[in-house]
Protein backbone atom coordinates (compact mmCIF):
# COMPACT_ATOMS: atom_id res chain seq x y z
CA UNK A 1 0.00 0.00 0.00
CA UNK A 2 3.15 2.68 1.17
CA UNK A 3 4.53 1.60 -2.68
CA UNK A 4 1.41 2.23 -4.37
CA UNK A 5 0.80 5.44 -2.32
CA UNK A 6 4.54 6.46 -3.19
CA UNK A 7 3.60 5.49 -6.73
CA UNK A 8 0.55 7.74 -7.08
CA UNK A 9 2.38 10.30 -5.51
CA UNK A 10 5.33 10.11 -8.29
CA UNK A 11 2.91 10.02 -11.20
CA UNK A 12 1.01 13.32 -9.99
CA UNK A 13 4.64 15.23 -9.69
CA UNK A 14 5.37 14.12 -13.21
CA UNK A 15 1.90 15.18 -14.11
CA UNK A 16 1.92 18.80 -12.69
CA UNK A 17 5.70 18.76 -14.36
CA UNK A 18 4.19 18.23 -17.41
CA UNK A 19 1.27 20.59 -17.01
CA UNK A 20 3.75 23.50 -15.82
CA UNK A 21 6.46 22.87 -18.43
CA UNK A 22 3.35 22.68 -21.35
CA UNK A 23 2.46 26.33 -19.78
CA UNK A 24 6.18 27.60 -20.08
CA UNK A 25 7.14 26.45 -23.59
CA UNK A 26 3.46 27.08 -25.02
CA UNK A 27 3.55 30.56 -23.33
CA UNK A 28 7.42 30.77 -24.93
CA UNK A 29 5.64 30.04 -28.28
CA UNK A 30 3.57 32.58 -28.16
CA UNK A 31 5.30 35.20 -27.12
CA UNK A 32 8.12 34.14 -30.09
CA UNK A 33 5.03 33.71 -32.62
CA UNK A 34 3.81 37.68 -31.00
CA UNK A 35 7.68 39.09 -31.28
CA UNK A 36 8.35 37.62 -34.67
CA UNK A 37 5.39 38.73 -36.70
CA UNK A 38 5.49 42.35 -34.43
CA UNK A 39 9.33 42.72 -35.88
CA UNK A 40 9.01 41.00 -39.26
CA UNK A 41 5.67 40.39 -40.72
CA UNK A 42 4.89 44.40 -40.41
CA UNK A 43 4.26 47.19 -42.97
CA UNK A 44 6.84 50.04 -43.90
CA UNK A 45 6.10 53.38 -45.00
CA UNK A 46 8.32 55.88 -46.32
CA UNK A 47 7.71 59.76 -46.35
CA UNK A 48 9.17 62.68 -48.98
CA UNK A 49 12.09 64.56 -46.74
CA UNK A 50 10.50 67.87 -47.79
CA UNK A 51 7.21 69.25 -48.78
CA UNK A 52 6.68 70.25 -52.23
CA UNK A 53 5.13 73.58 -53.06
CA UNK A 54 3.47 73.88 -56.60
CA UNK A 55 1.86 77.08 -58.00
CA UNK A 56 -1.97 76.99 -59.80
CA UNK A 57 -1.47 79.75 -61.41
CA UNK A 58 0.77 82.43 -62.69
CA UNK A 59 -1.18 85.14 -62.02
CA UNK A 60 -2.07 84.69 -58.63
CA UNK A 61 1.29 83.68 -56.54
CA UNK A 62 -1.42 82.92 -52.96
CA UNK A 63 -2.56 79.99 -54.96
CA UNK A 64 -0.37 77.05 -54.66
CA UNK A 65 -0.40 73.50 -53.64
CA UNK A 66 1.80 71.67 -50.47
CA UNK A 67 2.22 68.36 -51.29
CA UNK A 68 3.89 65.24 -49.25
CA UNK A 69 4.79 61.95 -50.84
CA UNK A 70 4.82 58.74 -49.13
CA UNK A 71 5.24 55.37 -50.44
CA UNK A 72 4.62 51.82 -49.59
CA UNK A 73 8.25 50.49 -48.95
CA UNK A 74 7.51 46.74 -47.68
CA UNK A 75 6.40 43.59 -49.78
CA UNK A 76 2.77 43.63 -48.68
CA UNK A 77 -0.12 45.72 -49.09
CA UNK A 78 -0.95 48.20 -46.61
CA UNK A 79 -4.95 48.76 -45.82
CA UNK A 80 -6.72 51.15 -43.69
CA UNK A 81 -4.05 54.24 -43.45
CA UNK A 82 -5.05 56.62 -41.59
CA UNK A 83 -3.39 60.20 -41.67
CA UNK A 84 -3.04 63.38 -39.71
CA UNK A 85 -0.97 66.41 -40.39
CA UNK A 86 -0.25 68.90 -37.08
CA UNK A 87 1.41 72.13 -36.50
CA UNK A 88 2.82 72.67 -33.33
CA UNK A 89 2.93 76.61 -32.46
CA UNK A 90 3.91 79.08 -30.13
CA UNK A 91 0.87 81.72 -30.56
CA UNK A 92 -0.48 82.12 -26.95
CA UNK A 93 0.05 85.28 -25.14
CA UNK A 94 1.89 82.01 -22.24
CA UNK A 95 5.11 81.22 -24.45
CA UNK A 96 4.99 78.24 -22.77
CA UNK A 97 1.56 76.99 -24.34
CA UNK A 98 2.04 74.88 -27.34
CA UNK A 99 -0.81 75.43 -29.85
CA UNK A 100 -1.64 72.17 -31.56
CA UNK A 101 -3.62 72.75 -35.08
CA UNK A 102 -4.76 69.38 -37.33
CA UNK A 103 -4.15 70.70 -40.93
CA UNK A 104 -6.88 69.44 -43.28
CA UNK A 105 -6.04 67.05 -45.64
CA UNK A 106 -6.66 66.16 -49.10
CA UNK A 107 -7.23 62.81 -48.46
CA UNK A 108 -6.99 61.70 -44.88
CA UNK A 109 -7.89 57.66 -45.07
CA UNK A 110 -6.59 55.66 -47.69
CA UNK A 111 -8.48 51.83 -47.74
CA UNK A 112 -4.90 50.48 -49.49
CA UNK A 113 -1.58 51.54 -50.32
CA UNK A 114 -0.54 48.36 -52.80
CA UNK A 115 3.04 46.33 -52.76
CA UNK A 116 5.66 47.57 -55.24
CA UNK A 117 6.87 50.73 -54.29
CA UNK A 118 3.73 52.07 -55.68
CA UNK A 119 3.42 56.10 -53.98
CA UNK A 120 0.57 58.67 -53.27
CA UNK A 121 0.58 62.17 -52.92
CA UNK A 122 -1.32 64.04 -50.09
CA UNK A 123 -2.53 67.88 -50.46
CA UNK A 124 -2.05 69.71 -47.09
CA UNK A 125 -4.24 72.60 -47.27
CA UNK A 126 -4.16 75.09 -44.49
CA UNK A 127 -6.47 77.40 -46.19
CA UNK A 128 -9.23 75.02 -45.27
CA UNK A 129 -8.22 74.71 -41.75
CA UNK A 130 -10.94 76.69 -39.82
CA UNK A 131 -8.92 76.48 -36.69
CA UNK A 132 -6.62 79.51 -37.91
CA UNK A 133 -9.87 81.77 -38.17
CA UNK A 134 -9.97 82.26 -34.81
CA UNK A 135 -7.99 82.90 -31.24
CA UNK A 136 -5.28 82.46 -30.37
CA UNK A 137 -4.07 83.45 -34.11
CA UNK A 138 -3.44 87.02 -34.78
CA UNK A 139 -5.57 88.77 -37.41
CA UNK A 140 -3.66 88.71 -40.40
CA UNK A 141 -3.63 85.26 -40.13
CA UNK A 142 -7.30 85.09 -39.58
CA UNK A 143 -7.99 87.57 -42.80
CA UNK A 144 -5.67 85.58 -45.04
CA UNK A 145 -7.79 82.26 -44.15
CA UNK A 146 -11.23 84.23 -44.45
CA UNK A 147 -10.03 85.76 -47.77
CA UNK A 148 -8.41 81.81 -49.04
CA UNK A 149 -5.42 82.76 -49.32
CA UNK A 150 -3.29 81.41 -45.96
CA UNK A 151 0.05 80.26 -47.30
CA UNK A 152 1.65 77.64 -45.11
CA UNK A 153 4.92 79.94 -44.69
CA UNK A 154 2.39 82.17 -43.38
CA UNK A 155 1.70 79.51 -40.39
CA UNK A 156 5.30 78.63 -40.11
CA UNK A 157 6.59 81.91 -39.54
CA UNK A 158 4.64 82.59 -36.96
CA UNK A 159 7.19 80.77 -34.48
CA UNK A 160 11.06 80.24 -34.65
CA UNK A 161 10.12 76.74 -33.12
CA UNK A 162 7.18 75.86 -35.32
CA UNK A 163 7.18 72.64 -36.93
CA UNK A 164 4.73 70.25 -38.55
CA UNK A 165 4.37 66.80 -37.86
CA UNK A 166 2.58 63.66 -40.19
CA UNK A 167 1.32 60.63 -38.36
CA UNK A 168 0.27 57.68 -40.01
CA UNK A 169 -1.41 54.22 -38.82
CA UNK A 170 -2.03 51.39 -41.22
CA UNK A 171 -2.21 47.26 -41.10
CA UNK A 172 -0.03 44.72 -42.54
CA UNK A 173 -2.26 43.23 -45.18
CA UNK A 174 -1.09 39.46 -43.93
CA UNK A 175 -0.33 39.55 -40.29
CA UNK A 176 -3.02 42.60 -39.38
CA UNK A 177 -0.27 44.24 -37.50
CA UNK A 178 -0.95 48.07 -36.76
CA UNK A 179 1.87 50.04 -37.08
CA UNK A 180 2.91 54.17 -36.23
CA UNK A 181 5.10 56.12 -38.80
CA UNK A 182 5.94 59.73 -37.99
CA UNK A 183 7.82 62.44 -39.87
CA UNK A 184 8.40 66.06 -38.83
CA UNK A 185 9.18 69.06 -41.16
CA UNK A 186 10.25 72.48 -41.15
CA UNK A 187 10.08 76.02 -42.52
CA UNK A 188 13.25 74.89 -44.18
CA UNK A 189 11.58 71.70 -45.62
CA UNK A 190 9.14 73.73 -47.83
CA UNK A 191 10.61 74.01 -51.23
CA UNK A 192 8.72 75.50 -54.84
CA UNK A 193 10.25 72.46 -56.96
CA UNK A 194 8.02 69.36 -57.85
CA UNK A 195 8.23 65.54 -57.51
CA UNK A 196 10.78 63.29 -58.97
CA UNK A 197 8.92 60.55 -61.02
CA UNK A 198 8.68 57.16 -59.41
CA UNK A 199 10.35 59.25 -56.24
CA UNK A 200 9.84 60.67 -52.41
CA UNK A 201 13.17 63.00 -53.51
CA UNK A 202 12.08 66.17 -55.36
CA UNK A 203 13.49 67.50 -58.66
CA UNK A 204 16.61 69.55 -58.42
CA UNK A 205 15.33 72.46 -61.01
CA UNK A 206 12.13 74.55 -60.09
CA UNK A 207 8.98 73.56 -61.46
CA UNK A 208 7.50 75.35 -64.32
CA UNK A 209 4.05 75.86 -65.14
CA UNK A 210 1.71 73.01 -64.65
CA UNK A 211 -0.76 72.32 -67.35
CA UNK A 212 -4.26 72.12 -66.00
CA UNK A 213 -3.86 68.27 -66.08
CA UNK A 214 -1.45 67.95 -63.98
CA UNK A 215 -3.11 70.28 -61.47
CA UNK A 216 -6.36 67.79 -61.61
CA UNK A 217 -4.27 64.97 -61.28
CA UNK A 218 -1.81 66.01 -58.74
CA UNK A 219 -3.37 63.61 -56.03
CA UNK A 220 -2.82 60.72 -57.77
CA UNK A 221 -0.34 57.62 -57.66
CA UNK A 222 3.19 59.08 -58.38
CA UNK A 223 4.47 57.85 -61.78
CA UNK A 224 2.05 60.22 -63.17
CA UNK A 225 3.87 63.44 -61.58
Amino acid sequence: MIVLDGLMSTWALKDTFTIVLGFILGGFASFSAWWFVAHFVVPSLSFSKAISKRTISDSDATRVQYRIKMANAGRRAIIDVELFVRAYLHVSPDTRTITVVNITLSQPRLPLMPKGGLSKVIKLLPEQTEQFSRYPFPQDIRDKYACGTLLLEDILALDSKARLQIIAFGYDSFSGSRRLWQQEYRGTDVHTRLFRSGSLELKEDPQTAPSVVEAQTSDTVAPRL
